[in-house]
């Protein structure tokens, strides 16, 4: 490489002249330069080659400013070089590194620091050695000396060569954190030793605080980049900087048009990362992304699509844009691209057969590459929109190896778990999925991210990336957290998976994931079992859903999961209650199915025992057994009087507190309480000694509808053996559709004279031991105990409260509501109209965009919410005119099916309105009561602590529980430590079960509403009703073929009817191509479950308070079953000729219909010989008369009087 003419030393030259065409002749090795003139040649260097030579020729001479005169000359021209100029250059450069080394005290701090500098900047860090340990050895006692823009420069190389000094960095964050407080930090060298100690590892708290302070002062000097390096550090380092995110956005927002591609993809990642959804920040990126889509690195464009999604932004336009690049450039992503723009893209709803087609032939490829995490992801993504890929799934579910299996956590595992079996659904593996497609709250997805430089002299850098939460969820799975890592110009992880999922309703007839994919299934089990004991209540229901839901059913995993669903019963909420006791009665694990029934009865009795004092807080026995401590407590004042307002003061008052509620309306008339809401389950509401059954509204099916009214899915106590016979009462669990006014009515009607005072405003309040001092808007004070804020999403106590970075979220959507009376089809009534779809029905259409869902508000009138994406700014003026609100949302929906055009115009301008739909990042316990202000006697409850987007119909539900909890959980804690400690103790208590309670909501609803309204939303048969034992898909294929849909309401039979007559059908051509001997396993499947329900009935009645009447229970279970023809096995048998006995009149009989043995008696026989016999619910059927079996009833033996002892099995409930 080196020629040299003459000995000893003659005049060298460059074998080559890299990066220009002059070269310039170097010094001789034997003549010796002046220290200035050295310094001229190092700097008038031309190329790497005449650099190195001239510093190989005077090696001896090279003093510490020669030598950082070199490093930074060779950083500079290294930006232009071949990217292998350190190799071609190894010996020459090796001298020079030797000579730095070998460096010695005294040596200035600012020679040190530009000689970091230019190493780390040359990207000759590793070639160099033992060059910049050396150097920090020599600055860790100097950095005192160093300006801030030295130690700015010596950070910046140590992260960027990965070769971060602990006692360095210790050193470091002192002096700058030191420098930054005395505001000697510019913004360059703020974002430089932000994204250092970042990409270290290095979270120096005071540091970062500091640099936040210097940041916010000067952010309107940064750069482009030097937003986004700041951003991306705080985000990395996992630094909570509220006020320094809020600045940084309004710049970030302003100059977006200055940002390119990678400044793009930093700030959406960093926002993301931090959780900082701020929507006008995001709009601007979306609108920079969309310019900018062609200059994405692959890895950037995978982080921007998982950024975009992770912080919320819906724009199909953006998606759009983005998928076109990635599909594109699919073969440039390696395969943790591909896993977070799979995942990015589902958790967007953004269904592009193309654009999964490219990414999962590029997985395909790649699949050796994927991490367990990158597995998850690609297999969630996948099946969270419904895409079939049988081929990754297979490759997929062959790569999760039992020993990647172990890498995952729990949550993570039911997410595999859930996505084989939408996956196998989707195959026509079976009915299974069910519940939806994945959507839901928690983490996932991964990215990476790129930092950039900060330093003199043009200097550079580059950044890693990270892993981040976001995520999934869905109905028996789905989400979960997110994963990180990254660093040193590039790198990132992929996070996610996992998290809470958890669907009721969902679950069909069990999918064919677990028979299809035996050995992932069991390698899953093992590992599910390993990781049980981490298991909270949620992840262990969404465990135990997915893999029944899958017929996986693995009895150790099941035995162990039900060992701790006997620890965690008391945790389940309502929703895992349905999903664990489907499970485990799948399984049969019958005990714990008993556990979890009289889990659900407990709540019912407290709920009843609760409400069983008279109104207004008199009687009750839960109110007498505090009553003496609380009036001492002192007053509770609740600040808002809407529902949660009132729910909070009457379950209060009905513990015996003395409440105030402080309602800024001027009487209960003066202003409308919105429109319907569902009141789901009523625990809530019994505890307060409400009854809702008179004011129902009732709805028997709910049906989903495509925009051109095709059926997409239904559900509901129509279609249901069960509840088709329930009783419309309180009692009977089903939901209540009540108006929103007239539900608050009956909570206000409760509470006692004068506790509402009307027209008074809460203006302030201030903290004092033991109590609260509020100021109200007319000047006027008043003292409390404790004050709840009540007082809805725009809450004042919540904003007096300061949290750390609370801020509204829009979410990108406009609702409109409007009320239309009804009326029956022979009646005439110019002002109402004739709605057969609507009557006792639920009905929703959606387009993949715009989504109209309808109800009972009450029994003479619909309520109906219309909801489509709009800017956020040009909602809020779209919404102050309810006139052109309405011009927009008929030109939305002008080509839908009947009646809904008919039925937005007759709609009166005065019976709708409309609204902007915002929530607010989850609450965590610590935020709303942090240490400093443990003793404080305020507290939130409702939208005021958790506002969630109206799409579950959980808001008031929500504030209900809330309710009913704080008022428990006071009582209790006054009870243990009396009046003057109890209400401090509780209300930490009382917080953390509800945010906690509230957080899935939040999440749920807001991934809801993304569903809604994309192309999620036209997949067939997404929620299936587990009791009808069909194959939902299969229906919905027959019912379009026989062209059945909204149209059908008008059919005189009514469109429950026709559907009911097609799923019947349904049924007969599924039993006509099963085999004989898949109708009799069929029948043994049958005969267990009703063994197994026998079983579950011993088990209860052996934990009955009556312990004399367990062992005769247990007896009479067995005498049934003996009773059966033939052990009750051959009686299910479904072939072979009709018996030859006649059966009596009144007889009791087994009848098979919807492929279930139900019990029926017989009304007679027709002339063609069936049996025409009546079920258990009132209604009739003929049946051939192979379907039907005698039953033949059991006596229990007389009771004794006697008490006996109990079984030595009994289960501690």
């Amino acid at each position: 490489m080196w020629a040299t003419s003459g000995r000893g030393g003659g005049r060298s030259r460059p074998a080559s002249s890299r990066g220009s065409s002059r070269a310039r002749p170097a010094a001789t090795a034997a003549s010796s330069l002046s220290p200035a003139l050295l310094t001229s040649r190092i700097n008038g260097a031309a190329t790497i080659d005449e650099l190195l030579a001239t510093c190989a020729a005077h090696s001896r001479q090279l003093n510490p400013i020669h030598l950082a005169a070199s490093w930074t000359r060779l950083g500079r021209m290294a930006r232009e070089a071949d990217a292998a100029w350190a190799d071609a250059h190894a010996a020459p450069l090796a001298s020079l590194a030797a000579a730095t080394a070998a460096l010695a005290p005294p040596v200035g701090a600012r020679e040190l620091a530009t000689i970091a500098h230019g190493v780390a900047k040359s990207g000759a860090a590793a070639a160099a050695g033992a060059v910049l340990p050396a150097l920090a050895a020599l600055l860790v006692p100097r950095v005192r000396e160093c300006s801030a823009r030295e130690l700015a420069h010596v950070a910046w190389a140590y992260a960027k060569a990965a070769q971060p000094s602990d006692a360095l960095f210790d050193a470091l964050a002192a002096a700058a954190a030191a420098a930054a407080a005395a505001e000697r930090f510019h913004a360059q060298e703020v974002a430089s030793a932000a994204w250092a100690f970042a990409t270290a590892g290095r979270a120096d708290a005071p540091l970062f605080a500091a640099l936040a302070a210097a940041a916010e002062g000067v952010r309107f000097d940064f750069s482009a980049q030097g937003v986004a390096n700041t951003a991306w550090a705080f985000a990395t380092a996992g630094v909570d900087a509220p006020p320094l995110f809020r600045a940084l956005a309004a710049v970030a927002a302003a100059r977006a048009d200055d940002f390119d591609a990678q400044d793009v993809a930093h700030v959406a990642w960093a926002y993301a990362k931090a959780g900082r959804v701020d929507a006008p920040l995001f709009a601007a990126l979306a609108r920079r992304a969309r310019a900018v889509a062609p200059h994405f690195s692959a890895q950037g464009l995978a982080n921007a699509v998982w950024a975009f999604a992770k912080g919320g932004v819906m724009d199909a336009a953006l998606y759009g844009c983005l998928g076109g690049e990635v599909a594109r450039r699919a073969e440039e992503l390696n395969a943790q691209d591909v896993a977070t723009s799979a995942w990015g893209f589902a958790k967007a709803c953004h269904v592009d057969g193309a654009l999964f087609a490219a990414l999962g032939a590029v997985a395909l490829r790649r699949l050796a590459d994927f991490n367990a995490q990158d597995l998850v992801n690609t297999a969630w993504a996948y099946a969270k929109l419904g895409v079939r890929a049988p081929r990754l799934f297979g490759a997929v579910g062959a790569a999760l190896s039992p020993r990647r299996l172990a890498e995952l956590r729990a949550p993570h595992l039911a997410n595999v778990a859930w996505a084989f079996a939408k996956a196998a659904a989707l195959d026509g593996g079976g009915g299974g999925g069910g519940g939806g497609g994945g959507g839901g709250g928690g983490g996932g997805g991964g990215g990476g991210g790129g930092g950039g430089g900060g330093g003199s002299g043009g200097g550079g850098g580059g950044g890693g990336g990270g892993g981040g939460g976001g995520g999934g969820g869905g109905s028996g799975g789905g989400g979960g957290s997110g994963g990180g890592g990254g660093g040193g110009g590039g790198g990132g992880g992929s996070g996610g998976g996992g998290g809470s999922g958890g669907g009721g309703g969902g679950g069909g007839g069990g999918g064919g994931g677990g028979a299809r994919h035996s050995a992932l299934f069991a390698a899953l089990a093992r590992a599910a079992e390993a990781r049980a004991a981490e298991l909270g209540a949620h992840d262990l229901a969404t465990l135990a859903w997915a893999f029944a839901n899958a017929a996986a059913i693995d009895a150790p995993l099941f035995a162990c999961l039900a060992a701790h669903a006997a620890r965690l019963a008391d945790e389940l909420s309502e929703e895992d209650l349905d999903n664990a006791e489907w499970a485990f009665a799948r399984a049969a694990e019958h005990r714990v199915v008993a556990l979890l029934r009289q889990r659900r009865r407990r709540l019912g009795l407290a709920a009843a025992a609760a409400g069983g004092g008279g109104g207004g807080g008199e009687g009750g026995e839960a109110e007498g057994r505090v009553e003496a401590n609380v009036a001492a407590c002192g007053k509770v004042v609740v600040a808002g009087g809407g529902i949660g307002g009132a729910a909070v003061a009457l379950a209060l008052q009905r513990r015996g507190f003395d409440v105030v509620v402080l309602e800024a309306d001027a009487s209960f008339d003066s202003r409308a309480q919105g429109y319907g809401l569902t009141i789901q389950r009523q625990q809530a509401t019994r505890a307060m000694g409400v009854q809702l059954a008179a004011d129902d509204a009732p709805s028997t099916s709910h049906y989903t509808f495509s925009s051109d009214g095709q059926i997409l899915g239904f559900f509901g106590e129509a279609f249901g053996s069960r509840s088709r016979g329930r009783r419309e009462s309180d009692a009977s669990g089903r939901f209540v559709h009540i108006p929103r006014q007239l539900l608050r009515a009956r909570l206000v009607e409760q509470l006692r004279p004068g506790t509402i005072r009307w027209g008074c405003k809460l203006r302030s309040f201030a903290c004092a031991e033991g109590g609260v001092a509020i100021t109200l808007a007319d000047g006027d004070t008043l003292d409390a105990a404790l004050l709840v804020g009540s007082d809805g999403i725009f809450s004042t106590v919540r904003r007096q409260l300061e949290l750390p970075g609370d801020s509204l979220n829009y979410v990108g959507l406009v609702v409109v509501l409007g009320i239309l009376p009804t009326r029956g089809a022979d009646e005439a009534d110019d002002e109402s109209m004739a709605l057969p779809l609507a009557q006792r029905r639920i009905f929703e259409t959606v387009d993949g965009t715009t989504r109209i869902y309808a109800m009972p508000f009450t029994t003479s009138s619909t309520m109906w919410q219309l909801s489509f994406p709009y800017a956020e700014a040009a909602a809020r003026e779209l919404v102050k005119d309810t006139a052109a609100l309405k011009a927009e949302i008929l030109r939305r929906c002008a080509a839908w099916h009947d009646p809904i055009p008919d039925m937005l115009r007759r709609t009166k301008l005065e019976c709708m309105s409309g609204y902007p739909v915002y929530d607010r990042e989850l609450l965590e316990p610590h935020a709303l009561r942090p240490a400093a202000a443990a003793a404080r006697r305020v507290t939130l409850i409702g939208d005021a602590a958790h506002p969630m987007t109206p799409f579950k119909a959980q808001g008031a539900n929500q504030a209900l529980s809330d309710a009913v909890l704080l008022a428990d959980t006071l009582a209790a804690c006054v009870r243990s430590h009396g009046a003057a400690r109890g209400v401090v103790a509780a209300l930490p208590l009382f917080e953390a079960k509800m945010l906690s309670r509230s957080a899935r909501m939040v999440l749920g609803s807001r991934e809801k509403a993304r569903e809604l309204h994309s192309r999620v939303a036209l997949q067939q048969a997404r929620k299936a009703q587990r009791e009808t034992g069909v194959d939902m898909r299969t229906v919905v294929r027959r019912l379009r073929a026989r062209e059945v849909g909204a149209h059908s309401a008008a059919d005189p039979r009514g469109l429950d009817a026709v559907v009911a007559e097609a799923m019947e059908g349904a049924e007969a051509e599924a039993e006509g191509g099963a085999s004989e001997k898949a109708r009799l396993k069929a029948g043994r499947v049958h005969q267990k479950a009703e063994e197994a329900e026998e079983a579950v009935e011993a088990v209860e009645a052996e934990d009955a308070e009556d312990a004399e009447d367990a062992e005769d229970a247990m007896v009479a279970a067995k005498r049934k079953k003996r009773a059966r023809p033939e052990g009750g096995a051959k009686r299910r048998k479904v072939s072979g000729n009709p018996p030859a006995v006649a059966y009596a009149t009144r007889q009791p009989l087994w009848g098979k219909v919807n492929e279930a043995w139900r019990k029926c008696v017989l009304v007679g026989t027709t002339e063609g010989g069936e049996c025409q016999v009546k079920w258990l619910d009132g209604t009739t059927s003929c049946l051939d008369p192979q379907y039907v079996q005698p039953r033949v009833k059991t006596a229990c033996k007389a009771k004794s009087k006697a008490k006996k002892p109990r079984l030595t099995s009994k289960l501690k409930l």
